[in-house]
């Protein structure tokens, strides 16, 4: 432990720390804020999940291929994939718009209360703002790539102040709008679209700077897009079966079950896995750019002990602590408190889970990751999916613990063989080269 926190880069540990978790912080500010002005209010701004849902995909199409490269090899293609990033974004948005008629018609026959003017502005300006956050974290991902400190500080500053200081303006009491639905997405676009113009400026900035000769290319356009399908396929196969399994069954549970359910997993989807992703960032930062001889196998092992700590004691005291808060006297919060630590060992694997994806990524072996999900859908949720749909077979929500359970513990053993028989190939490899007098 001791070796791998000496040879650690701690100080862009930190600012990478700041630059996820600050505005991520914030934005539970902001949810208790806009809570102030009443339970309804609070309960239509949730609805911008639906939204984000549909750029989840978009996101693993433009972020994780980034990952592939190394810092060097960046540098030569940044251009490239900056075009192709703005390409790829703006039909995405075009895409969204089009499915704003279809959610507003869903969203008005559940809150009839809410104007059509205010429930339209709402959804045009989320959809807006769901874009602008897409193409803030791929600005961002340069912090990962290209390991700058200062950068990742000055990032997380901007983000903060300029989320801050427009919130203050349009939703505080000293705003001179009147409060409603709409000022909740114009705010959050108004302060993401100034943050992702100062990131654009320090981005050429950084490239004047660095005299840099790099081209927009097509071919490296393609290339891009090309590795950009196989990360995007295998999160609407992994989020699709999720969707017409998981969640399906949880629905014709009734009521009290989805909510069990959804806040059983609280904890940990909108928290601790919000702070372990600092963890899987900063491994794939020190795997591609490890220019301190630190083995990242010890520093992932390292990571899954604080994880492991951060699950079982974090994650309990905030079951017991936090949760009750959240939920308050509603009839599903003893069966959500249960839920959620028997959860806890599926989470726990989960966290390996992606300290193991973060390693084969920063191989350029993202494929191995779309292989494991068709193995676990097609042994798990495919029949799961036919029996739901095509029988009368009832389920529980303690049968859906277990199918749950049963396929991320498969999914993890697939990765993890993935993981031992990619990393014996590279030793393999390194051994071969060496032998014959070869630098690897």
């Amino acid at each position: 432990m001791f070796k791998v926190l000496k040879k650690l880069d701690i100080k862009f540990l930190a600012a990478l720390s700041l630059a996820i978790l600050g505005p991520f912080i914030y934005s539970w500010v902001r949810i208790f804020w806009i809570a102030d002005q009443g339970g309804d209010t609070l309960a239509m701004a949730s609805f911008q999940t639906y939204i984000q849902m549909a750029f989840e995909i978009i996101g693993a199409f433009i972020l994780v291929p980034i990952f592939t490269y190394k810092n060097s090899e960046y540098k030569n293609n940044s251009l490239s994939v900056f075009m192709s990033v703005n390409i790829a974004l703006s039909i995405m948005l075009l895409i969204t718009m089009g499915l704003i008629p279809i959610i507003f018609n869903s969203m008005k026959s559940l809150n009839p209360g809410i104007k059509d003017k205010d429930l339209l502005l709402y959804l045009i300006f989320q959809t807006l703002t769901s874009t602008l956050i897409s193409y803030e974290q791929y600005l961002t991902s340069e912090i990962i790539i290209t390991k700058r400190v200062n950068k990742a500080i000055v990032f997380a500053g901007v983000s903060i102040f300029f989320k801050v200081i427009v919130d203050i303006l349009f939703l505080s009491n000293i705003s001179p709008f009147e409060f409603n639905l709409s000022l909740i997405s114009i705010s959050s676009f108004i302060s993401t679209l100034l943050v992702v113009i100062v990131f654009i400026f320090f981005y050429f900035l950084t490239r004047k700077k660095e005299k840099n000769n790099d081209k927009i290319s097509k071919k490296r356009m393609l290339d891009y897009y090309k590795k950009g399908m196989v990360p995007a396929l295998e999160l609407l196969i992994r989020n699709l079966f999720y969707t017409l399994v998981t969640l399906k069954i949880v629905e014709m549970l009734g009521e009290k079950d989805w909510n069990t359910w959804n806040m059983g997993g609280f904890i940990y989807w909108m928290i601790l896995f919000r702070i372990t992703s600092v963890f899987d960032y900063s491994l794939l930062s020190e795997s591609l750019n490890n220019d301190n001889e630190l083995d990242t196998n010890d520093l992932m092992m390292f990571y899954l002990f604080i994880e492991f700590i951060l699950f079982v004691f974090i994650g309990s005291i905030l079951t017991y602590t936090y949760l009750p808060n959240v939920i308050g006297k509603e009839d599903y919060l003893h069966s959500s408190i249960n839920l959620s630590m028997m959860f806890m060992p599926f989470m726990i694997i989960i966290g390996l889970q992606n300290q193991i994806k973060t390693k084969i990524l920063s191989e350029n072996k993202y494929w191995y990751l779309l292989v494991a999900t068709i193995i676990e859908n097609s042994l798990v949720y495919l029949p799961l999916f036919f029996v739901i749909n095509f029988t009368n077979v009832k389920f529980s929500l303690i049968d859906n613990y277990i199918i749950f359970g049963v396929g991320v513990v498969l999914a993890c053993s697939i990765n993890l063989l993935q993981y031992l028989y990619l990393i014996n190939k590279i030793k393999f490899n390194k051994k071969y080269y060496k032998e014959r007098g070869c630098n690897v």
